[in-house]
């Protein structure tokens, strides 16, 4: 199970709802693992490496169908891959390719397991960028340089989510210290979505905004997205950006075209208001040439003649898996909301609210009912040094509106198993090398038992401290890291008394 705690979440309180909620929470987690999707996109026929899953390709791919590499006519063949939990997709490429595999590099982030072979592996931190991830990305570049890439070779990248602080490379003149102020002062301390951010990053690194894949050429190259095809973490159905649309609008993958400027950078900056705050080594950057972006333009991405496919489709992926469970539970489904970029307790309160309003009245859903939710919440720190994250907020904070209510269960992840940078939040769970939470599951019993322990939810939520809070109520998940497909949210009305 990706799940390491079942039994803790599951003992107390709305044990029926509970336990199934974290088997809702449970098959979507499963489902995030690319190793078996990316096993689906390849396979060796008659010496041919071929990589063909329509359902992973960007809509109105102009090259769309089969990629075919003659591997008679392959010198060589490398792995570069950034990204949370990014090494499950470079072990399904060394399960199939073999002995074809030359080398490569992954880099990977603290706490995923290294589980390849062929490929060099290293790890860095997120959402706040270290050394060892930057040392990574000098790593990976040096080693491109040094192979001296030919058109007989294959260059296969594999990025996901996590490049927005494991792809991080500093522009000379800025220093990783700067770098790490960036993204704590901007992304934690004022709430910056990744987007936002990204405007800033892209602008000041020698890896992002396609300068790694630049630096392939002439090489032939696949690129691999640990995300769905319809842009972003958007594994829901909802979306479908087409091709030519997704490619422009870019901003944070490194593996392919980007469409920020530095007058963009710093019109956002100024936006948000961090502008001013900013290392002076960034704001010079940034002023240097306004006018003129060094990132891969999607012209030039598109005269590489490069294959693309996003091996996380919304009908392989966490919604989906979350869905069907919940459906063999005989609860009828609703995806209901896809959050991006917004306050994390507020929307926990919305739920709550909208579950007990379902529970009372059966409208506008009748119970018993799964609502289901994906996106990316964001919480604003403002200083507060606490241990917690997004999803565990939003649990916390819906806790307090269902106090009391014996039929609603609300469970909330993140997919790739780290909701928040984590940290020493308890004895009991680092002596289980437990440090990062990826989300929670409450109730109506969830509340009034942190009454009994001392425990003030509204506290924990205030000073973003809600690690702490849910594990001491057996309500916060540890789950084993992987890729992020995006936040999941399970809200179970049930039609009567757990």
């Amino acid at each position: 199970m990706r799940i390491r705690n079942y039994e803790d979440l599951t003992n107390h309180g709305n044990v029926k709802g509970r336990k199934m909620a974290v088997d809702i929470i449970e098959a979507g987690l499963d489902a995030g693992n690319p190793y078996n999707n990316t096993l689906k996109l390849l396979s060796i026929k008659d010496n041919k490496l071929i990589f063909d899953c329509k359902e992973m390709e960007v809509v109105g791919d102009p090259r769309s169908g089969p990629a075919v590499y003659d591997l008679d006519k392959i010198d060589r063949i490398f792995i570069f891959a950034v990204g949370k939990g990014i090494l499950y997709m470079v072990k399904a490429l060394e399960d199939v390719i073999g002995d074809h595999v030359t080398g490569g590099l992954a880099i990977g982030k603290h706490g995923d397991e290294a589980i390849v072979e062929r490929v060099d592996v290293t790890f860095g931190s997120h959402p706040v960028p270290d050394i060892h991830g930057v040392e990574g990305c000098r790593k990976m570049m040096e080693m491109i340089a040094s192979l001296n890439l030919t058109e007989n070779d294959l260059a296969i990248t594999v990025m996901g989510n996590g490049c927005s602080a494991l792809a991080c490379l500093p522009d000379e003149g800025i220093t990783v210290e700067d770098v790490e102020f960036l993204n704590q002062y901007g992304l934690i301390d004022n709430g910056m979505n990744t987007e936002a951010m990204s405007y800033l990053r892209n602008q000041i690194d020698c890896f992002r905004g396609g300068r790694m894949l630049r630096a392939l050429r002439p090489a032939q190259i696949v690129n691999l997205l640990g995300i769905g095809p319809g842009g972003a973490a958007r594994t829901d159905p909802i979306y479908a950006t087409p091709y030519e649309s997704f490619l422009r609008n870019n901003l944070w993958l490194p593996n392919i075209s980007d469409c920020t400027t530095p007058d963009g950078a710093i019109d956002i900056a100024k936006q948000w208001g961090v502008f001013d705050g900013l290392p002076e080594s960034i704001q010079k950057k940034l002023l240097s040439n306004p006018e003129v972006s060094e990132t891969l333009s999607y012209e030039e991405y598109e005269s590489y003649n490069c294959r693309l496919f996003a091996v996380m489709p919304a009908n392989m992926s966490a919604l989906n898996a979350s869905i069907a469970k919940a459906e063999e539970y005989g609860f009828e489904t609703h995806y209901i909301n896809s959050y991006w970029h917004v306050e994390s307790a507020p929307v926990g309160g919305y739920v709550a609210q909208m579950a007990r309003q379902i529970q009372k009245t059966n409208t506008p859903y009748k119970a018993p009912c799964a609502l289901f939710e994906t996106g990316e919440l964001v919480v604003t720190v403002n200083g507060e040094a606490g241990i917690g994250g997004t999803n565990q907020e939003f649990c916390a904070y819906a806790a307090t509106f269902i106090d009391g209510n014996k039929r609603i269960v609300i469970a909330a992840v993140d997919t790739d198993g780290t909701d928040g940078p984590g940290g020493n939040f308890s004895p009991d769970a680092q002596a289980r090398g437990i440090n990062c939470l990826t989300g929670g599951v409450v109730d109506g019993y969830t509340a009034a038992a942190a009454k009994e322990k001392g425990i003030d939810l509204f506290t924990a939520c205030k000073t973003h401290d809600t690690s702490k809070a849910l594990w001491d109520l057996g309500s916060g998940i540890a789950a084993v890291q992987d890729i992020s497909v995006g936040d999941l949210h399970c809200i179970l009305i049930l039609d009567e008394d757990g």
